[in-house]
């Protein structure tokens, strides 16, 4: 991959070689115009928090994504690559900012999700990780549900699934110096519990901010749908860390385990209540911010 579109990129967002970003966030893109322009505008709206570079790795798109690329403030390029990770890795390897962001084409953040997760940097240099709650919506950004967690348990990360939402989902430089942020092109659909496994693993502090800080999209074009695909890649992702028996019967009981200890869990850290606050404003427009360009 050449340097010259990444110079004319910055060129055109006024982050020239030279002049670090605070923050860099990634995009990973294939055919989500639909969807990008609220990701884009959620980025760019992003005040308080200091520079941001906002790089789009887009997969070759042919729904019109260039064109919206082109006409936006944000860091591109558009070229084949090997899927979803692929495009991650590539776009992380372009960071320059001192705190990186994951954001997918179809989600967008909410006001204040990077100078929240800034704030929490700089009181705790110890942490490299830091997340927040995700709200759902449907296709036109209209409220379903919060998704609320609760404070980091590597037990539960291990035994239960990947509760950290990505798109609400912060992380320090020094990880990425450190070959350390990266995610690997074996899986398709749970690369980011991979990710957030070798993390814990290696001893990375991680801190949960109680808040929303972004929107993920749940529709019918969502990967996650294929069940049967996640459960090998989960079963694939726990043989590779050992953390479950092998046996079909064990894994099931453990599972099971890992389920009611992780709604206790969000029980105690009052996630649930919030949830059931939230549900009350089932149907809302959370793009209104984006809509009319302010805070």
């Amino acid at each position: 991959m050449g340097s010259a579109w990444l110079q004319d990129s910055q060129a055109r967002a006024g982050t020239l070689p030279g002049t670090p970003p605070v923050a860099s966030i990634i995009t990973p893109s294939l055919n989500q115009c639909a969807y990008l322009q609220d990701a884009l505008e959620s980025v760019r709206l992003q005040r308080g928090g200091g520079s941001v570079e906002h790089i789009v790795v887009d997969g070759g798109s042919t729904d019109g994504t260039v064109d919206l690329l082109r006409s936006s403030s944000a860091t591109w390029v558009s070229e084949p690559d090997e899927g979803q990770s692929d495009a991650l890795n590539k776009g992380f390897a372009l960071a320059r900012g001192q705190v990186i962001g994951w954001l997918n084409a179809d989600e967008f953040y909410l006001p204040g999700a990077l100078q929240a997760a800034a704030e929490v940097f700089a009181r705790h240099p110890e942490v490299d990780v830091v997340y927040g709650d995700c709200l759902f919506a449907d296709a036109d950004g209209r409220l379903t549900r919060l998704k609320a967690e609760h404070a980091y348990c590597r037990a539960l990360l291990a035994y239960y699934g990947c509760y950290i939402p990505t798109a609400a989902t912060f992380f320090r430089r020094r990880l990425l110096d450190a070959g350390r942020l990266w995610v690997s092109a074996e899986y398709h659909y749970l690369m980011d519990w991979d990710l957030f496994l070798r993390l814990a693993r290696d001893g990375t502090r991680m801190m949960r901010i109680p808040r929303p800080l972004a929107v993920f999209r749940w529709t019918a074009e969502n990967k996650s749908l294929d069940a049967d695909a996640r459960w090998r890649e989960r079963n694939a992702i726990q043989d590779s860390f050992g953390v479950v028996p092998r046996n079909r019967s064990a894994r099931k009981v453990c599972y099971a385990g890992a389920r009611g200890f992780h709604l206790l869990w969000k029980a105690l850290n009052g996630a649930l209540i919030e949830q059931v606050r939230w549900s009350r404003r089932r149907g809302e427009s959370l793009k209104w911010w984006i809509e009319d360009g302010s805070e």
